[in-house]
């Protein structure tokens, strides 16, 4: 079980189109199991995350109106599901889940930039931009299936096919006010088919 808060405050000092201070604040509660401890089911693991998202009333957002959001943890004020989904692992190589996912939790991202506040570090803003309503990335994720092949020790193969619209069908207003609980489980919108190789090396 685990509890983080991570609160943002951010000022305008020059330029933008206000000089104003703002304050955004992301709640993070999330429970992950091991189903062989608890059941006795070899390699099966759960997760579930929920948020919730506050700010002062406004946000540095409006204060620039920059193309990418500054903040990684900018969202509407709402408590929301995020992610809660089921993975089967097997011999250490192979893994598969399934559930509702974050593609940014497996794709597009870099360990380096995940402690950094700045969201150009985070999902890429020419990925949000080509996909429908932002693509199942925070503050959205959407259902999915994700499957990771783990060749070499620094070398892993991932695929996954997530359902085309977080927001639901019909959505023609802000994506985060037409689901704003996570829990639309929307399967419209067609599907988003995503495929990484990954190299770390040690």
């Amino acid at each position: 079980i685990t509890l983080n808060y991570l609160g943002v405050t951010f000022d305008v000092l020059s330029g933008g189109l206000q000089k104003r201070p703002s304050y955004e604040g992301q709640a993070e509660f999330s429970v992950d199991t091991d189903l062989q401890k608890l059941i006795g089911w070899t390699g099966g693991k759960t997760h579930v995350t929920v948020f919730q998202i506050h700010d002062s009333g406004h946000n540095l957002l409006e204060h620039i109106r920059s193309i990418a959001d500054p903040s990684n943890i900018d969202a509407v004020p709402t408590t929301r599901l995020y992610t809660a989904w089921f993975e089967q692992n097997f011999n250490g190589r192979v893994s598969l889940r399934i559930g509702q996912l974050s593609a940014d939790g497996d794709f597009l991202n870099s360990p380096t930039g995940a402690g950094l506040l700045n969201g150009n570090f985070g999902w890429a803003g020419l990925a949000a931009a080509n996909m429908t309503n932002g693509g199942p990335a925070y503050p959205l994720a959407t259902q999915g299936i994700r499957l990771a092949l783990k060749s070499a020790d620094d070398v892993a193969i991932l695929a996954a096919v997530f359902s085309g619209d977080p927001a639901g069908s019909g959505c023609t207003r802000d994506p985060q006010q037409c689901n704003p609980s996570g829990t639309t489980f929307s399967f419209s919108g067609g599907t988003l088919w995503m495929g990484e190789v990954q190299y770390s090396p040690k």
